[in-house]
């Protein structure tokens, strides 16, 4: 479940993630277009951070580190995710980018920097919950 936030019509390909799927070592994106493989199989087309918040009797919460959600002072801010691999599959449009030590988080922000076959640049981010790793 989840949503895509300002998509308008304009007449042009559409260049843009339209699925994600948080895996038990990493994620996978899908793309509406078919990706160029150099800049898919690499690891440095892509970056992952990730924070919790705090669940309390109070409204809203700071951003902490993840792995921290037992704790009862927790430190603060983001934290940058390892990438160990990336490798686009079969289809073309898929990429399945391993990320160490994958794990539940309240908030991740994915940046993905590609290209597409025919040399559209797709740079964007999305922000996820992950609720479970399969």
């Amino acid at each position: 479940e989840g949503g895509l936030d300002r998509v308008r019509y304009t007449g042009n390909t559409v260049l843009m993630p339209t699925a994600l799927k948080s895996r038990k070592h990493g994620l996978e994106i899908t793309f509406s277009q078919k990706l160029d493989a150099e800049l898919a199989n690499d690891p440095e087309s892509f970056a992952v951070k990730a924070s919790d918040i705090r669940w309390t009797q109070g409204y809203g919460s700071g951003e902490y580190q993840i792995g921290h959600r037992k704790s009862t002072n927790p430190p603060k801010g983001w934290t940058t995710m390892n990438i160990k691999s990336a490798k686009l599959l079969a289809d073309g449009k898929t990429v399945f980018v391993e990320v160490e030590n994958m794990q539940p988080v309240h908030q991740m922000e994915i940046s993905v920097d590609l290209e597409t076959v025919e040399g559209y640049v797709i740079r964007t981010k999305i922000h996820s919950t992950v609720h479970v790793v399969e």
